[in-house]
């Protein structure tokens, strides 16, 4: 992984030099210098490797986010009780 593949990489997921950095666990400093050509990347291969592991963390990270969202609107398979839907609502439930 070159330096201008990283500095891709770190825009396409929308994360910031220090974001990036964290998640790889390098300094800002460094993540810039590779970027900018200024450090030779010295373990291409692992950095490659480190950001895939990043972007998985990642992704499960949304997924697990979006099911939550979902979740949350999915009606229950109880239908629900008038009266606390009253008291919730102000208003009767007909579960239509």
């Amino acid at each position: 992984m070159s330096g201008m593949e990283l500095k891709a990489w770190r825009k396409r997921l929308g994360l910031t030099q220090r974001e990036a950095a964290e998640m790889l666990e390098v300094s800002v400093l460094t993540l810039s210098a590779w970027e900018i050509g200024r450090f030779r990347i010295g373990q291409p291969g692992l950095l490659k490797l480190a950001c895939r592991m990043v972007e998985m963390q990642l992704t499960q990270s949304s997924e697990l986010l979006s099911q939550s969202r979902l979740d949350d609107h999915l009606p229950s398979n109880q239908p629900p009780n008038c009266q606390e839907s009253f008291e919730a609502t102000g208003r009767v439930h007909f579960g239509l």
